[in-house]
C-alpha cells in the first residue's frame, strides 16, 4: 500500500469518526463535550490527535477531548460505564467485553494490520534465541499479546512448544524500561 493510499485512508477514517461523533450531537441544544479515550501512545492513534489538534471536530461544532487511559480493559470499562463516549482501542479487549455481556460495537478501524515491533535484548540474534525466554505484554489475551503470538508464529515459533512465557508487566512503556534495566545488570 502506497503512502498516498494510507494518507487517504486516514482521512477517510477521521471523516467517519467525525460523522459518528457529530451527527447525534447536532440535535442537541447545547454543545456537549465528547470524550474519546485511547489506550496506547503510538502512531496508530495519530489520526485522532491530528483531528483534535487541527480542529476537525471543532469545525463540526463538537467539543472533543481525547484522553489517554492506560490499559485497554480500563478504557473499555470507562466506555461501558459512559465516562468515555468512544474508544480508540484494539479489538481483542472489546470482543472480550462483548463476550462477557457488554453492549459495545466495533464500528471501524484506521488500520488493517497489527503493526508492532518486537524488541529484544542484545543477546537475541535469531528467532531461535527466543526459545525459553519471557515476553512482556500489557495483558493476556490483549492486542499486544495477540501481536506477540502472531509475531512468534511468523518467526516459526510457538509459545507452548518453544517454552516462551508471557509476563503481564503493564502498558507499552514498561517492556522497554525493563529491557533497559536487564541490560544494565
Amino acid at each position: 500500500m502506497t503512502n498516498l493510499v494510507r494518507i487517504m485512508l486516514v482521512f477517510v477514517g477521521v471523516k467517519l469518526l467525525l460523522a459518528i461523533v457529530c451527527v447525534p450531537l447536532q440535535a442537541a441544544s447545547a454543545p456537549r463535550k465528547f470524550v474519546i479515550g485511547h489506550a496506547a501512545m503510538n502512531a496508530r492513534v495519530a489520526p485522532l490527535w491530528v483531528a483534535e489538534d487541527l480542529g476537525f471536530f471543532a469545525k463540526q461544532g463538537v467539543s472533543v477531548n481525547a484522553i489517554f487511559i492506560r490499559q485497554a480493559p480500563v478504557l473499555v470499562a470507562a466506555l461501558t460505564s459512559g465516562d468515555v463516549h468512544a474508544a480508540y482501542t484494539g479489538g481483542t479487549t472489546v470482543l472480550t467485553a462483548v463476550a462477557g455481556g457488554a453492549d459495545l460495537k466495533i464500528i471501524g478501524s484506521l488500520t488493517n494490520r497489527l503493526g508492532y515491533d518486537m524488541v529484544a535484548a542484545p543477546n537475541i540474534k535469531t528467532p531461535k534465541d527466543l526459545r525459553g525466554k519471557r515476553f512482556g505484554v500489557q495483558t493476556l489475551a490483549g492486542t499486544v499479546w495477540l501481536g506477540a503470538m502472531l509475531g512468534l508464529e511468523h518467526l516459526g515459533l510457538e509459545a507452548k512448544r518453544d517454552n516462551i512465557t508471557f509476563l503481564v508487566i503493564g502498558d507499552q512503556t514498561w517492556p522497554l524500561r525493563l529491557l533497559k534495566a536487564v541490560k544494565s545488570m
